[in-house]
């Protein structure tokens, strides 16, 4: 009996644990210090719950993290992917301070391709 209870409690740990992912995509520039999140609700079938909204207004995003756990995955096997929520946060760049007098590197396109050159 001891050791059923002990093969349970590790399989619901591992589950729990392999719930939580992130995938990270990092642009270039100096990010902003205070970074900004927000969880969106979409679908696995493309509907989304709530239309696109901006997040940032006039400002070249540095990093975006979306984050997703053992609970927002439950939701989503519970309604067989209708909801699946997620999080998302994200870093804008931050500006240039005006008596700056270093080197700045601007991205360049190539075939499609970002190239970033001094």
């Amino acid at each position: 009996m001891k050791i059923k209870m002990q093969a349970a409690l590790f399989f619901a740990l591992v589950t729990i644990i392999a719930g939580c992912t992130s995938a990270r995509i990092e642009g270039t520039g100096i990010p902003s210090e205070k970074s900004q999140n927000k969880v969106i609700h979409g679908s696995f079938y493309g509907y989304q719950w709530c239309g696109p909204r901006t997040i940032t207004q006039n400002a070249d995003l540095h990093r975006v993290i979306t984050h997703t756990n053992m609970l927002y995955s439950l939701a989503a096997v519970g309604t067989l992917g209708i909801y699946v929520p997620q999080e998302i946060e994200w870093w804008t760049v931050a500006p240039i301070p005006q008596n700056y007098r270093g080197e700045v590197m601007k991205p360049k396109t190539k075939d499609n391709l970002t190239i970033l050159e001094k």
